[in-house]
């Protein structure tokens, strides 16, 4: 009789133990579901950004174009020459069958990809809540950032690729910008992180004329289904915002025998080092 009390209660509380585990599964696997899932880019969005106060004594100051991949709720921001470079390396990687002339050919193409930006921005709106990832020579870092730029309209107006577009301008991390977006796409996103107007930004510049941001095309995606996902990468070095800049700035503005010292490149036999002018790192956000 004792046993079977026992047996019964044990019965009970496995019962119990289950109903509990069943409720806490159907609580946690939307959740785990969602965050698998991801979200889906359904408009992209083309940027050209060129410097017209390029100097070659500056970095970066080499012109590019960027999509703005545009999800429900996530938006991915990238250099697309950058990734077309990245492409072809893969392509070169697959195929092993490149001849020495084809090989110089290509990588004068990639050589001309990789000096374009590697940053890529994820953005989760409307919180304009950011993960920026960029290449600093040969590392990969990661910083988080959250946008808030207090926006001015005003009553001018311009056309832009056909759509109607109103200008607004701020101050943002110590620069003068004026943007023009347009209310007929009701989306609050733009190149870079010039985020939270009423409608997509389709041309910024700054008072200087040193960065300038033009919509050169729009891309419906619907029916592509084109996932926006954070890479994984377990060789990214976390920072801040302004450590970033930081490490870039010295970095960047290093001659190459200091920056090969730094990291760990040794000179091979008699031959004369190579060399370059000292460079000046251009701080894309001064504050």
């Amino acid at each position: 009789m004792y046993f079977k009390k026992k047996i019964f209660k044990l019965s009970v509380f496995t019962k119990q133990f289950r109903k509990k585990v069943l409720v806490l599964l159907l609580i946690i696997l939307p959740f785990t579901f969602f965050a698998q899932k991801g979200d889906t880019s359904f408009l992209c969005i083309q940027y050209k950004i060129n410097h017209a106060n390029n100097d070659p004594a500056y970095f970066p100051g080499a012109d590019d174009l960027f999509n703005l991949e545009i999800g429900k709720n996530t938006s991915k921001y990238y250099s697309a020459l950058r990734a077309h470079g990245d492409s072809l390396q893969e392509a070169d990687i697959k195929s092993g069958e490149l001849t020495i002339e084809t090989a110089e050919i290509m990588n004068k193409k990639k050589n001309y990809y990789r000096n374009k930006s590697s940053v890529v921005i994820y953005n989760s709106y409307p919180k304009n809540y950011c993960t920026v990832r960029g290449m600093i020579v040969i590392n990969a870092y990661q910083y988080k950032d959250t946008i808030n730029i207090k926006w001015k309209l005003t009553s001018d107006t311009m056309h832009i690729l056909g759509y109607n577009c109103n200008k607004a301008s701020a101050v943002f991390r110590g620069r003068n910008y004026t943007a023009w977006f347009t209310p007929e796409i009701p989306i609050p996103l733009g190149p870079y992180k010039f985020f939270g107007l009423p409608g997509l930004v389709l041309k910024v510049n700054d008072s200087e004329g040193i960065y300038n941001w033009e919509c050169v095309g729009l891309t419906k995606l619907n029916g592509l289904n084109k996932p926006i996902t954070i890479e994984k990468n377990d060789k990214l070095i976390e920072t801040s915002r302004l450590k970033y800049f930081q490490t870039a700035k010295s970095t960047y503005e290093m001659d190459y025998a200091t920056l090969n010292a730094s990291l760990g490149v040794k000179e091979v036999g008699d031959a004369e080092p190579v060399r370059r002018p000292k460079l000046k790192y251009r701080l894309i956000e001064l504050e």
